[in-house]
């Protein structure tokens, strides 16, 4: 990828895509992480903002990969707005204090991992619903982390795999691994 600080058209072997940017920017580090990629190269715009995706002139989703070679395309960067979701260990260690999301509710990048002696993680709660992957927040919401004993946790996996058929023998490796350091506060779902 070359480009051309003018007219913000950014020169790819074979195609011609010119870019509005909305105000976003592109470093060099992003031209030569899209080029690695054969990708769209990703802008910035500001703390405030998350880009989203690029379009077409018709609003149309458009990747590199939607564009024919020696073809011409313009192209404009769409971003949200970020939110901010508080973050509760609730008595435990959680080195992360707030997440961000992006306007229309959803976290940009996963739940934080954190950690109570003698306690598992069972879940993050946005006030009495589990949060998952179709939690929707709203600016300012916090998350709160609701943790059982290990000794409780170890019961509800021992009936599980009882259940599915495990040996006693396995169970109580599967029960010794859960208990272990390593694992505790990791949230598991399905």
């Amino acid at each position: 990828y070359r480009t051309n600080s003018a007219t913000g058209e950014i020169i790819n072997p074979g195609r011609r895509v010119i870019v509005n940017l909305n105000g976003g920017t592109l470093d060099v580090a992003a031209l030569k992480k899209a080029k690695e990629d054969k990708e769209f190269p990703i802008p910035v715009k500001g703390e405030d903002y998350v880009f989203v995706e690029w379009v077409d002139k018709n609003g149309k989703t458009v990747t590199l990969a939607d564009v024919p070679a020696s073809s011409e395309i313009e192209i404009e960067a769409v971003y949200k707005a970020k939110i901010q979701i508080k973050v509760d260990a609730n008595g435990g260690n959680c080195d992360v204090k707030t997440l961000d999301a992006i306007d229309d509710g959803k976290l940009i990048d996963g739940l934080p991992y954190a950690e109570l002696d003698g306690y598992c993680l069972e879940g993050w709660y946005l006030g009495d619903k589990k949060v998952d992957a179709k939690t929707v927040f709203n600016d300012g919401d916090t998350i709160k982390a609701k943790w059982v004993t290990v000794a409780d946790h170890s019961r509800v996996i021992r009936n599980a795999l009882k259940n599915i058929g495990m040996n006693n023998a396995d169970i109580e490796k599967v029960i010794k691994l859960f208990s272990s350091n390593s694992l505790v506060g990791t949230v598991f779902t399905s």
